[in-house]
């Protein structure tokens, strides 16, 4: 039996009050406690608060004194209209679930008919009818549990929405503090070039440089003028695809401030760790877990529909007299009992259907449990190699400083034409590129690791 709270004891009170009884129970919501219930108590496997997401990092606008780098993600994907839209799904999928559960409650409906027949015109007549579900084959268990899928679902969509922004704002932000970098060492370099040609060119107005040597210096300025052109460019580029992510009067400067996001690169930290269970909790999976379970669920409801259903109906009528004839009424209580046959074959061609979108989730879910695993060792081995190139290129740029050094020493000593000097400078700033690379590449992937621990469940922490 389908119908919570219903019992064959409660069928005399049902028929001694007739639609009296049915239609006051269907309009006092005590009653529906008995059916159905209270929306505070459905059910769900995780329930993303949307309230409190978007309370997180919004005591304040950006820049906020001494908020985390952890707090401004929150802040962003909070304030994100993907994420905003998510938690808009859920709420239309909380109240799908709260509507499946009260359908095991009664419902009501008034008719009128009025019309002409052959033999002249038909009375009017007023039909008012209370059903209550009494057994419905599994029908409305099914359709309340695909629905709390559904929910379920749309909570792992709002987690997965949230990590998808804070992973993107992550690379960006990287992406962008690794540009600044690399613009900071060609500004340097610039700089240096721009101090040493005024003296070129007074050595080659005085004969003491020649043309083919002053040709040579040139080119090499010229060099170090295009690589700091380029990393000016990719600083904007990089600051226009950071500011996308952030929310009306939030600057990127502003967001600088937060700590913990970026630093130097500690070789020897232990990475965050992502066990095979850690990663089957992670949102994108539970999203494809649910997606199975709906389409499993849709299946069974398609099976269980071919059962006969019993309601429980109570029915007033009130025909209006002919001429000179009086007005007459009519009440009763009856069991109804339908059976839906459908079109030929209608059924079996659906059930197919459902079963091949159960295989597709199946096949999707082991696709994104896959590609998730990928991303995870991709970053793994990311933040690895980034940390091992910035040791090794430390040591470089440490050897790169020494050989500009002598060759600024050189030029004072009228030892060299500048074309090494300008060389060196070029070197050096070519090397602090490669470290600022190397150190965006292991801050992106190692809060990208850290990003995936904090999404999984607390349970598989």
């Amino acid at each position: 039996m389908d119908t919570p709270g219903f019992t064959a004891a409660s069928a005399p009170t049902l028929l001694r009050g007739g639609v009296a009884a049915l239609a006051l129970c269907f309009g006092v919501s005590a009653c529906n406690t008995t059916l159905a219930p209270p929306a505070s108590q459905i059910p769900s496997t995780e329930l993303a608060n949307a309230d409190q997401m978007s309370k997180s990092g919004t005591d304040c606008v950006w820049p906020c004194q001494g908020q985390s780098y952890a707090t401004l993600l929150d802040y962003v994907a909070a304030t994100s209209p993907e994420v905003l839209s998510a938690q808009a799904d859920r709420r239309a999928s909380a109240a799908e679930l709260e509507a499946a559960s009260r359908a095991f409650g009664p419902s009501a409906q008034l008719q009128g008919r009025n019309g002409a027949g052959d033999d002249g015109p038909e009375q009017g007549q007023l039909v008012f009818s209370v059903r209550q579900p009494v057994w419905q084959g599994g029908v409305l268990k099914a359709e309340r549990a695909r629905a709390e899928a559904e929910l379920t679902r749309q909570d792992a969509t709002l987690s997965r929405t949230a990590l998808d922004i804070k992973l993107a704002f992550n690379r960006a932000y990287a992406d962008w503090r690794a540009a600044q970098e690399v613009a900071v060492a060609w500004n340097t370099s610039l700089e240096q070039v721009e101090r040493l040609l005024p003296r070129l060119k007074r050595s080659r107005e005085a004969g003491a440089l020649s043309q083919s040597d002053f040709r040579q210096v040139s080119l090499a300025a010229d060099q170090v003028l295009s690589e700091q052109l380029a990393a000016q460019g990719a600083v904007e580029q990089a600051r226009a695809e950071l500011t996308s992510y952030l929310p009306d009067g939030v600057t990127e400067n502003s967001i600088g401030q937060a700590k913990g996001g970026y630093g130097g690169v500690a070789t020897g930290v232990a990475e965050p760790k992502l066990a095979r269970d850690i990663i089957a909790s992670l949102a994108p999976v539970r999203e494809a877990d649910a997606n199975v379970r709906v389409a499993a669920l849709s299946q069974e409801i398609l099976k269980l529909a071919r059962a006969p259903v019993v309601d429980l109906v109570a029915e007033a009528a009130y025909e209006e007299g002919e001429a000179g004839a009086s007005d007459t009424e009519d009440a009763g209580v009856y069991l109804s009992v339908t059976s839906q046959f459908g079109a030929p074959g209608e059924t079996k061609a659906r059930l197919k259907g459902a079963e091949a979108a159960e295989e597709a989730a199946r096949a999707r879910r082991a696709a994104t449990l896959r590609e998730t695993r990928r991303r995870i060792a991709q970053s793994q081995e990311v933040m690895r190699d980034a940390a091992a190139r910035v040791g090794k290129l430390a040591a470089a740029i440490i050897r790169a400083s020494e050989a500009l050094e002598a060759e600024q020493r050189s030029f004072e000593g009228l030892q060299s034409n500048g074309a090494q000097l300008v060389s060196a400078i070029d070197r050096l700033a070519s090397l602090k590129q490669k470290r600022a690379d190397a150190r965006g590449a292991y801050w992106g992937a190692r809060w990208t690791l850290q990003l995936y621990q904090d999404a999984a469940l607390p349970s598989r922490k």
